[in-house]
């Protein structure tokens, strides 16, 4: 069997097509594997960054959780403090505010904790334990320190006290 290339106008022995047929199928199957190669070093690539990424977030909220604190301190001492102290406390209330709305911003969303309900392990991290009768074992007593999701997932689980059965 012989074939005519239109464009050289050559004939083409079977053997000569089947030889171009193995070849291109080679070529193909370097391509998919090179694909799936590639594809991988993506993935890898990208659980990369999303690591270093929840760092930096991460970083970020833990500058965000001092900012607030010295602002709940400064909140019980303002009657002492000078106009130009009251006045640099309101300029950094600004940068916190800016640093507030660019973590909102990246996606972050705070874990909302409300006294009462039931610890949550994949929600709540429990850091302290406070006996009493009247409660539940594992019930939320306080929240310590604010908790968030990134996209929808688990950035930081909320720092809570919970409360264990006081035993008679």
């Amino acid at each position: 069997m012989n074939v005519k290339l239109e464009k050289n106008n050559k004939d083409i022995s079977a053997g000569q097509v089947d030889n171009l047929m193995k070849s291109c199928q080679e070529d193909v199957f370097d391509l998919v594997k090179n694909i799936g190669i590639a594809k991988q070093k993506f993935e890898e690539s990208k659980i990369q960054n999303e690591g270093e990424t929840r760092k930096i977030l991460l970083g970020f909220l833990s500058i965000a959780d001092s900012f607030k604190s010295r602002f709940d301190e400064l909140e019980l001492k303002k009657k002492g403090l000078t106009e130009e102290t009251l006045s640099w406390i309101s300029k950094f209330n600004i940068t916190y505010k800016k640093l507030l709305n660019t973590i909102r911003e990246c996606g972050i969303t705070p874990i909302v904790v409300a006294p009462g309900e039931i610890y949550n392990a994949e929600l709540h991290n429990a850091i302290e334990v406070e006996e009493h009768s009247d409660k539940k074992d594992g019930t939320v007593l306080q929240e310590i320190y604010q908790g968030y999701f990134w996209h929808g997932k688990i950035l930081r689980p909320s720092d809570v006290k919970l409360s264990r059965s006081r035993k008679q």
